[in-house]
């Protein structure tokens, strides 16, 4: 019994094994993050779910400094009632992207240049928000 059950084990393992490695060679998602090959990569080689018009880990990690930031400024006690409301629209679009975070993360929803740019104005309005407070 045991001997079937390593021949089996066996046989899966080397039947796998090239599929695998012809897999790589065509960068493979592995949980929605698309490997690439070591090497230089031209733009037009990476796929969907990568790359400067998807979703990506740092996006992520540019939200979790957003949230991170609008915590600080509410923290302080000395946000204003205009920056109340726009910590407000912020949080409220740190909330629509990371509900659709998979989306971008697989390739199925695309970060347009308004959202882009959207996004900069919010970490410049942050900004703002914090030197006021630390300088008033």
């Amino acid at each position: 019994m045991r001997i079937n059950l390593l021949i089996i084990a066996l046989a899966s393992i080397l039947a796998g094994v090239p599929a695998w490695a012809n897999a790589h060679e065509h960068h493979p998602k592995v949980g929605g993050y698309e490997q690439l090959p070591p090497g230089p990569t031209q733009e037009e080689e990476i796929g969907a779910g990568w790359g400067h018009r998807s979703m990506t880990f740092g996006m992520m990690n540019l939200m979790s400094g957003m949230t991170t930031q609008t915590a600080s400024i509410l923290r302080s006690g000395k946000a204003t009632p205009e920056m109340l409301q726009r910590l407000a629209v912020i949080l409220d679009h740190v909330a629509w992207m990371l509900n659709y975070a998979p989306a971008y993360m697989m390739g199925t929803k695309t970060v347009d240049p308004g959202m882009m740019k959207e996004m900069q104005d919010m970490l410049k309005d942050l900004d703002a928000m914090r030197k006021e407070i630390r300088d008033g």
